[in-house]
């Protein structure tokens, strides 16, 4: 963790995200990076070396989401965190549009 002295910024390390915290205009600003390079590596081999099912039992594995999309998603709306059924439809349409190279299959659906 990092307070940036007079600047009135603050950074904030965790779970592999870093935040920066800055006051402007009266409103706190929250900025969120993540340096996702060893996950897109890691799903791309995934999706390379999938079986053909792409399954474990009953279970699949679709996609691996870095927390900055995960709370980018937040803000649109879609908390794929919560278990909800519809809330997870609309998180895997958003990935397939927009995110696909988060996916760890090459398989439609879930």
């Amino acid at each position: 963790m990092y307070c940036g002295g007079n600047t009135g910024v603050k950074f904030v390390d965790y779970d592999n995200m870093r935040r920066e915290y800055s006051l402007e205009n009266g409103k706190v600003i929250i900025k969120s990076t993540q340096d996702v390079e060893p996950l897109l590596k890691r799903n791309k081999v995934l999706r390379d070396t999938e079986s053909t099912t792409g399954k474990i039992g009953e279970f699949k594995h679709y996609a691996s989401v870095p927390m900055v999309i995960v709370e980018l998603l937040m803000k649109k709306g879609i908390n794929m965190l919560s278990g909800d059924k519809d809330q997870l439809a609309k998180a895997k349409k958003e990935i397939d549009t927009n995110y696909p190279h988060l996916k760890t299959t090459n398989l439609k659906g879930w």
